[in-house]
């Protein structure tokens, strides 16, 4: 009977991700239903909460870390909602470990559930760049003349954050195409470079450079270092060669908007930071909290995320907190690349890299953009963050 619970949220699991660009009502529910139906599992079959000891205890601390922040947020229900998404995100995590520890057949239903909801959203995309519009959000922005996809999601930076993720992992697929029909590996090619397209027009430079950077780190753990040299000069001559229009973005006084943003953005967080450095003024209540901090009071990007994810922890929940959490992402990368290590099929040793490849490019965004604190990509980071632990779990037979 407890066997059932388990495969349940597997497939909840599998339709959260599915769902994750779609639907916002849909990806909780399915989150919420795995990870139920993986705890009524764990009871009946009294199981462990995780075969990684350091893992769990570095995770309670993180929970209760981040909860002493309650006490003087000042917004006392917005920070109990925050905590609750956190202890929902970990408990996201530590079922997707234990579900993906247990079979490495899940890495590549993993990697086929992605694959259709990236060529979903790509198709989305692409008819939202010639179009105008998108099918479910029904709108577009621009930065000049510029359109700037973001497809099904609420904004460009979601979608850019989805695509460096689900890409890199399509990477990994690649990689490990041996001995897959020639048709497969030519969709699966067609499939990358209309990804690439589509993140392109995004125009989320910071995306671009989290992708390149990860994909040379995957080229890296492939050791195939003329390749990664390739991509960096590449990369070095992409920028070189982009026209002024596509590489600034300028506000009303021609300045570079982005970079001017994130001064005052980052800067508001650094002084939450100077006066709140062990617990934070609250978790969940940044936006409502920053303005009894800041210096400058300037009135620019006011009401904003401070687009850099870990100062935003750090200044909702302390540095303590922040401390925890990049010790949860160090553990998560080091598990993943050694697990696959472990794992005796290339193909499966190759899969997972493409994971650990985005789960470090979604790390790299989240150091410009929200993505720490959007449901889709937060619950994307912690998934991820939860399926690389389960490869170093994983036991080879």
């Amino acid at each position: 009977m407890h066997l059932k619970f388990r495969r349940l949220s597997e497939i909840a699991l599998f339709s959260a991700v599915f769902f994750l660009p779609f639907s916002k009502m849909l990806l909780e529910l399915f989150v919420i239903i795995s990870i139920v139906s993986w705890l009524i599992y764990q009871f009946l079959s009294r199981g462990r909460f995780s075969e990684n000891k350091t893992f769990l205890v570095l995770l309670i601390l993180f929970w209760c870390s981040s909860s002493v922040s309650l006490f003087n947020s000042g917004y006392l229900f917005q920070s109990i909602r925050g905590l609750a998404k956190i202890v929902k995100y970990g408990f996201f995590a530590l079922t997707a470990a234990d579900l993906f520890s247990q079979n490495h057949k899940n890495y590549g239903r993993l990697i086929n559930i992605l694959i259709v909801s990236l060529s979903l959203v790509i198709a989305d995309s692409l008819f939202q760049r010639f179009t105008g519009w998108e099918l479910l959000q029904r709108h577009a922005e621009y930065t000049g003349s510029q359109i700037r996809l973001s497809g099904p999601f609420s904004s460009y930076g979601l979608l850019a954050a989805f695509l460096i993720a689900a890409l890199l992992g399509l990477f990994g697929y690649l990689a490990a195409s041996k001995g897959r029909r020639n048709f497969e590996k030519a969709c699966s090619i067609v499939l990358l470079a209309a990804g690439c397209f589509v993140l392109f027009s995004t125009h989320s430079r910071g995306a671009w450079l989290a992708f390149v950077i990860s994909l040379i780190i995957f080229l890296t753990m492939l050791k195939r270092k003329k390749m990664a040299l390739v991509a960096l000069v590449g990369t070095i001559l992409f920028f070189l060669l982009l026209p002024r229009s596509i590489l600034i973005h300028p506000d009303l006084e021609g300045k570079e908007r982005a970079i001017l943003d994130r001064y005052y953005l980052w800067r508001r967080a650094i002084y939450v930071i100077q006066d709140k450095p062990f617990f934070g003024c609250g978790i969940n209540t940044y936006v409502l909290n920053y303005p009894k901090y800041d210096k400058i009071q300037s009135s620019r990007v006011s009401g904003y995320y401070a687009h850099n994810g870990y100062l935003q922890m750090a200044a909702e929940t302390g540095l303590i907190s922040l401390g925890i959490f990049l010790c949860l992402i160090g553990i998560a990368v080091r598990e993943g690349y050694k697990g696959a290590l472990k794992l005796p099929n290339p193909g499966d040793r190759l899969l997972i890299f493409g994971f650990v490849a985005g789960f470090i490019a979604l790390l790299l965004h989240a150091s410009i953009d929200t993505t720490l604190h959007n449901l889709q990509s937060a619950t994307l980071i912690w998934m991820y963050l939860g399926i690389l632990v389960g490869a170093g779990n994983f036991k080879v037979r």
